[in-house]
């Protein structure tokens, strides 16, 4: 079935003033789809819908050798998206 979509959003990346290198990142957005026969015709949220999406990212380099990162990543919506067919 074919049909519209439609997404839109915010996005902000604080500044950083912390003595080691990294960023902090905040999404919130919005996809939506509508399809004539679905819903009775009214916009619903698309499986790929992502409303909430928060990152951070720190680098910290030990010595010259040594750099150590470490990334933690929230966000709600679907955590899979699941096939909807097979091919024999």
């Amino acid at each position: 079935m074919f049909g519209k979509g439609r997404g839109y959003g915010w996005k902000t990346i604080p500044e950083d003033n912390r003595d080691t290198d990294g960023l902090d990142q905040f999404t919130l957005s919005k996809t939506e789809r509508q399809i004539v026969g679905i819903n009775n015709g009214s916009w619903y949220n698309a499986p790929q819908d992502q409303t909430h999406n928060f990152s951070v990212v720190g680098i910290y380099q030990y010595i010259k050798k040594w750099t150590f990162s470490a990334t933690w990543v929230y966000n709600t919506g679907n955590a899979t998206t699941w096939p909807s067919g097979k091919f024999p």
